[in-house]
């Protein structure tokens, strides 16, 4: 009996953990006051983090951090082959880059502990051509506390990690647009 609760208890937190953080549709929606603040719909959490010193791969097998991103600010997403919400929000994702990515803004996804060869197919798949990532140990996602997937974090440009949110967003939302559009806009 007790290892029947327990397969019952572990099914629920992963059902619970793949939907944390999720929005819970429009009428949750409400505007931040401040002019950096992401909106309310995005249920993200504050982080004080430099994440400098993560080491990623590229696709190529290449080492890459994110200071090769200086400068820019940065959705880091990660994500994996096998995750649904992951797979469900890569499309909004590409569509963020594709509508900020010259304003400043870089999207980069980042392969939880697969190949390169799974990684490239599932991209080709979904169709995203933001820089790739790569994660092969887990090492980066468990010294930012990733505790479950897709988890997105913003780095600014000075290489802070400002927030994260756990869990599928729809990243080219009104609300989303709009808060992209404040913090990438030219300083007065």
């Amino acid at each position: 009996m007790a290892r029947a609760s327990s397969g019952a208890i572990v099914a629920a937190l992963l059902v619970l953990a793949a939907h944390v953080g999720r929005p819970a549709g429009p009428a949750s929606i409400a505007w931040a006051v401040a002019a950096h603040d992401p909106p309310e719909a995005l249920l993200v959490q504050p982080v004080h983090a430099s994440p400098r010193d993560l080491g990623f791969k590229d696709l190529e097998g290449r080492d890459v951090g994110l200071e090769a991103f200086r400068g820019r600010v940065v959705l880091l997403n990660f994500w994996a082959t096998w995750c649904v919400p992951c797979r469900e929000e890569m499309p909004a994702l590409e569509r963020l880059q594709r509508a900020y990515g010259d304003k400043g803004l870089a999207v980069v996804t980042v392969n939880f502990k697969e190949t390169a060869v799974k990684a490239r197919a599932f991209l080709e798949e979904v169709r995203a051509t933001g820089p790739a990532l790569l994660d092969p140990q887990g090492t980066a996602a468990t010294r930012l506390r990733v505790i479950g997937l897709p988890a997105t974090f913003l780095v600014d440009r000075d290489g802070r990690v400002t927030w994260k949110a756990l869990g599928e967003r729809d990243w080219d939302s009104p609300p989303a647009r709009e808060y992209f559009s404040r913090i990438l806009a030219p300083a007065p």
